[in-house]
């Protein structure tokens, strides 16, 4: 890996890369080894290596320390390496030792009474209340705020540049306490840093200068950033988002409102409107300035804003407008329109909640509308202000006017309130931000309608609040949440060279990970940065390192065993379960307590914990009987609450089948708060050669935390070493339990006080799969149903299920790859390594990786899975037992399947052997019976034809007499067989392969599903690839396993071809052209042709018409061709000569 890194570090100075190196494969020590190599050289590169991760303690820094001393360059450390800790452990750790020297600046500080709080929250975090410890931490992140605003103050007054504040601050003895206390103050004298994902958001505030971006800070610096665990790091940044929209709601209407005053009123001082200095930047100061009066006076009189603006109805009423690209009127106001009344005499502007009608989609006076015009005018207003900031930064930089500065100087003339004032600073700064990498519009509408715009627009909401405090007017709070947590990622590569490492960091999910699809695109039009893919050589090196890294993982023994009771079993059967795992009949009693007693607060849940509940006992007896030393059981769900009923029960358990009686003091809950220092606990007590049954949960446990212990005594001539590197002096737990993981989506409970980052963490998660798979009508239904959860009104509407996506399963792959590589940390392991999954996991495993980049760990699960999964050969199973419900089952089953992309070489083995059964027998011979003579419908005459009605996609078939307006034909022509015969070529290549060149009068049909869903499309397809092969077009060639069928041959990448077998106006184009749309999205197709085969003279209008996407235009192309061959049975050259252009042509793109 860091040859890997040596290569394209000395290549790329700004971009994005990722190394998706497993757990315990030695990726920290790779990196640590790369800034020990280069460290002497940043200074004269003036460049600077930053780490972050999202876990403090992932923090690399003892490694770095020790490599460092082994390769002589010791004074590097403290001279170069800073770690910049958050202001709260900071204070921590040293305030008392700093007391002396800051009471000697600021005398008048209350360093006692912050003395006094640090020690008490010491012992608060002990106890784990969290109300209580948000009360220390908000006082104390108070007194420190002052000191903050204390030392700046002095600092600013006494040294006027950021260089001389750094110097007294390293240098001079009464000042140098501050460095330990705000750590930041030290970043641009170090040349690697090291911090929190968290710390690296906007604002950083060094003290020596004004708050400002990391980017802004480092801008004369060459920056190489290496993000831990970066597939993990997505959650933090979208928790910043969430927090900054929640924290700084904007009232529009007023926001609107001031600002059209105040323009109307007065203008900007001569001191605001300095020389114009940015070429960039057409418009001078004036200009600007006149512009921005013109736009919000336009909206203001437009929707007499002068007016009050006041909701009719009953404040108990809840009504959302929700807007990403379009307005949704949710919870009460689903199905109405919020217009706007204006009645100048009472000065008020209603606003009236009626049902909508087609004459309000005309209206103009609605509250949607205001929003909507608000909010361009504000938008319009805040590119002023960026504008105007810019220019005057430009002028006054050299004086140490920040960014910042500018914006708070021109927004402060607009006298705004608190809130809006928070909001425009927030929402300028990240205008600002991403001028450099945003998508400018083209114009284009299909720009508009671009769902990766989403990441650089967002979403926002606006909701009406009525309050006895305001009784004259009502306010519409908009919560905006401008940008996702990619855009902020791409802010970052497109300034820096990011590094992301995990063993995840590739997995391909919008919901786990960041839109990897999205940051490639946009990073392809920036000239300066690069989304670097490791190419096949360096591919190659991960795997070779990977398996230099597992060489001797035979010396341990893997085992997997599967937990659970079936899914369909009652509390009867559950009971039945538990007595026989209690000991028998014996049993009864204690298993009726346990049920009795058993702590559930629903109904509604009680059999699915009583389940859970279960696997727990169930690993208690596998923890004893396998004696398992450390065993880690982790679940989605905490559980704290009922330890002491879990060791109750356990412990019986133990006395019923002779096991040890040690649940008192061996089982462990780790969840929550204090969980570092009770698995520290845990792991002492490990290292002392105890036993521990560990029960926690994924996001505790399951990701990035080191659970590895010191080797006990007893242990130390057992354990085997699993690769040639030097001996850890610390191993591995040996056991590990993994539930199926849930709740990976937010849920929101009907009826329970839902907190709003909750629902807007939800909101996140559906635009991620919304960019997915998720289409807009079902989207819209989920947000409907989050918002009256919210809102507490309504009922659930039946809606898709989420956890059916394939993003989602990548997603619950991710985490529990992540969870595997927790016993995966060193090279020390027990001789059985013991793996235990719930049942539940064989449906639902997902393993559609590289596999060479997989533990052996997982790679174990996987082969036990795929053995539990192996199924007879579903077509041979139905030819044995001559079972036709078996046969339309698997082609329902198989459906599925190529909807979801999750189709498997053996299936399509299936598929195509049923379809040459069908395309060779597709009648039986009367007489002469065979092993197929299951898949025929028999009359009581021999019949040219059949009709039938097919309901609810052919799983109900009726057999009729004759044909009626909604009924189906099974014959020569239906099939349009008699029309591929007339071509000679066709008909002769039927001959040669055995297929039936008509349907004669016959006694014996195949089945109406068999008929329609397999026989006419097969003739369509082979019939089609004989023509193309005969016209020597390019070759064809079968699609990849996950995209089979979606379409029938892949002529090159992103090439396709779907051959119909259509008479007449028999399908409508509109539809089928967006079925094609869709399966272009899930394949990545750039040109498809669509092309039935044969035609009747009414068909010839055209030889083909092209139909670019509605959005993407020529990106995505639909080629139709009405045939493929005229009546005389040739070709249409100028059908040809479009082919083999738009192929060449589209293979360069």
């Amino acid at each position: 890996m860091k040859q890997i890194l040596d290569d394209i570090l000395a290549q790329h100075k700004k971009g994005l890369v990722l190394l998706d190196m497993p757990t315990g494969t030695g990726k920290t020590y790779q990196v640590t080894d790369y800034i020990t190599e280069h460290i002497d050289q940043l200074k004269s590169q003036n460049r600077k290596i930053i780490f972050i991760t999202h876990l403090k303690k992932n923090l690399p820094l003892n490694e770095l320390e020790e490599r460092l001393i082994e390769k002589g360059k010791f004074d590097a450390y403290h001279q170069e390496v800073w770690f910049v800790q958050g202001k709260l452990d900071a204070f921590k750790i040293n305030f008392s030792s700093c007391m002396d020297d800051l009471l000697g600046i600021f005398n008048n500080f209350k360093a006692h009474e912050l003395d006094t709080l640090l020690t008490e929250y010491k012992q608060v975090e002990k106890t784990g209340v969290a109300t209580v410890k948000q009360v220390f931490e908000d006082s104390i992140q108070k007194h420190i705020q002052i000191l903050r605003d204390q030392i700046k103050q002095k600092l600013f007054e006494d040294f006027d540049t950021p260089e001389k504040r750094i110097h007294v601050l390293k240098h001079d003895s009464d000042w140098q306490w501050v460095t330990k206390l705000f750590p930041a103050t030290l970043t641009l004298d170090k040349d690697v840093l090291f911090m929190s994902v968290s710390k690296f958001i906007y604002p950083y505030d060094t003290l020596v200068q004004s708050p400002m971006t990391l980017m802004d800070l480092l801008a004369d610096f060459e920056v190489t950033l290496f993000i831990d665990e970066i597939d993990a790091s997505k959650l933090k940044l979208q928790d910043y988002i969430i927090e900054q929209g929640l924290k700084k709601p904007i009232d529009l209407v007023y926001t609107l409102s001031q600002i059209s005053m105040v323009l109307s009123n007065s203008r900007f001082p001569d001191t605001l409107l300095p020389e114009h200095k940015l070429d960039k930047q057409p418009d001078d100061p004036a200009t600007i300035e006149q512009n921005l009066k013109e736009k919000c006076l336009k909206v203001t009189d437009d929707f007499q804003l002068s007016l009050s603006l006041k909701n009719r109805q009953s404040p108990a009423q809840s009504a959302f407008i929700f807007y990403d690209n379009k307005p949704l009127y949710l919870a009460n106001a689903q199905h109405q329109v919020l217009t706007l009344t204006a009645e100048a005499p009472k000065g008020t502007l209603w606003i009236d909640t009626v049902k909508k009608t087609v004459d309000h989609d005309k209206e103009s006076l609605t509250l949607g509308n205001l929003l909507g015009d608000a909010s361009q005018a504000i938008g319009y207003f805040k590119g002023g202000m960026y504008m105007l900031a810019n220019n005057y930064h430009a002028n006054y930089r050299i004086d140490g006017i920040t960014f910042d500065n500018a914006v708070k100087s021109y927004l402060n003339h607009f006298e705004f309130k608190e809130s809006s004032f928070k909001n425009l600073v927030y929402e300028i700064q990240y205008a600002r931000l991403t001028n450099k990498w945003k998508l400018k519009p083209s114009g284009l509408e299909r720009d508009k309608d671009d769902p990766l715009r989403f990441h650089e627009q967002g979403f926002s909401y606006h909701t009406i609040i009525d309050s006895a405090d305001h009784v004259g007017h009502s306010i519409v709070d908009t919560y905006s949440f401008p940008y996702s947590p990619e855009a902020l990622m791409l802010g970052w590569c497109s300034n820096f060279m990011v590094v992301g490492v995990s063993a995840t960091a590739n997995i391909p999910s919008r919901l786990g990970n960041y839109d990897l699809h999205y940051l490639e695109q946009r990073l392809k039009k920036d000239p300066e940065a690069q989304f670097i893919r490791t190419d096949n050589g360096q591919q190659q090196r991960i795997s070779d390192q990977v398996k230099v890294s597992t060489c001797h993982y035979y010396r341990a023994n893997i085992q997997v065993e599967a937990h659970g009771l079936a899914e369909s079993e009652d509390e009867i059967a559950v009971k039945d379960a538990y007595i026989k795992l209690f000991g028998g009949e014996a049993s009864e009693d204690v298993v009726q307590d346990l049920f009795n007693t058993a702590p559930i607060k629903s109904e509604d849940t009680r059999l699915h914990q009583l389940k859970q509940f279960y696997k727990i006992f169930e690993l208690w007896t596998c923890y004893h009987q396998q004696q398992i030393n450390a065993f880690l059981v982790l679940f989605s769900k905490g559980y704290a609450k009922e330890l002491a009923f879990i060791k109750k029960y356990c412990s019986l358990l133990s006395q019923n089948l002779a096991l040890p009686n040690t649940a008192e003091e061996e089982i462990v809950c780790i969840v929550g708060l204090n969980s570092e220092d009770r698995i520290e606990a845990v792991k002492a007590d490990l290292s002392k050669g105890q036993r521990r049954f560990v029960i926690s949960t994924y996001a505790t446990l399951g990701a990035g935390v080191n659970i590895q212990y010191d080797i006990p005594a007893h242990l130390a001539e057992q354990i085997v070493t699993i690769n040639e590197r030097e001996p850890n002096d610390k191993m591995d737990f040996d056991g590990l339990y993994l539930d199926k993981p849930t709740r990976l989506i937010t849920h929101l409970n009907w009826g329970s006080d839902i907190s709003q980052k909750d629902l807007v963490n939800l909101i996140f998660q559906l635009e991620y799969l919304k960019l997915s798979d998720l289409s807009v009508e079902s989207f819209d239904k989920h947000l409907q149903n989050a918002f009256n959860a919210y809102a507490k009104t309504g009922f659930p509407q039946s809606v898709e299920r989420l956890t059916n996506f394939k993003d989602y399963k990548a997603y619950m792959m991710q985490v529990l790859i992540q969870a595997i590589g927790r016993i995966c940390r060193t090279n020390r392991k027990c001789p059985t390594i013991r793996l235990h999954i719930d049942q539940a996991l064989t449906q639902h495993w997902f393993d559609e990786f590289n596999e060479d980049h997989m533990l052996p760990e997982f790679k174990k699960i996987s082969e036990f899975i795929k053995k539990q999964n192996k199924q007879p050969n579903t077509l041979e199973l139905a030819m044995q037992q001559q079972d036709f419900q078996k046969i339309r089952a698997f082609i329902d089953q198989m459906k599925a399947k190529i909807s979801a992309c999750t189709l498997t070489p053996e299936f399509i083995g299936q598929w195509q052997n049923l379809r040459e059964i069908v395309l060779q027998h597709p009648q039986r011979i009367a007489n002469i019976s065979s092993a197929y003579d299951f898949l025929y419908t028999k009359f009581d005459q021999p019949k040219r034809s059949y009709y039938y009605l097919a309901e609810d996609d052919y799983d109900e078939c009726k057999l009729i007499p004759y044909a009626t307006a909604n009924s189906y034909e099974a014959s020569n022509a239906s099939a349009r067989l008699d029309r591929l015969m007339k071509h000679p070529g066709i008909y002769q290549h039927f001959v040669e392969k055995g297929y039936v060149t008509e349907l004669v009068e016959s006694r014996y049909w195949i089945q109406p599903i068999l008929f329609n869903n397999i026989y006419k499309g097969a003739l369509g397809e082979v019939g089609g690839r004989y023509l193309w092969e005969s016209y020597n077009l390019p070759q064809l060639q079968e699609l990849p396993t996950k995209h089979f069928e979606l379409f029938d041959y892949q002529v090159a990448e992103g090439i396709y071809v779907d051959f119909k077998n259509w008479k007449p106006s028999t399908q409508d184009g509109q539809s089928e052209r967006e079925k094609i749309y869709q399966k272009m999205h899930k394949t990545g197709a750039k040109l498809v042709f669509l092309i039935n085969i044969v035609a009747d003279t009414e068909q010839f209008t055209t030889p083909f018409r092209t139909y670019p996407h509605p959005d993407k235009g020529r990106e995505q192309l639909i080629v139709e061709m009405p045939y493929f061959t005229r009546n005389e049975n040739v070709a249409d050259i100028e059908q040809l000569k479009l082919i083999r252009e738009l192929i060449k042509g589209y293979q360069t793109l």
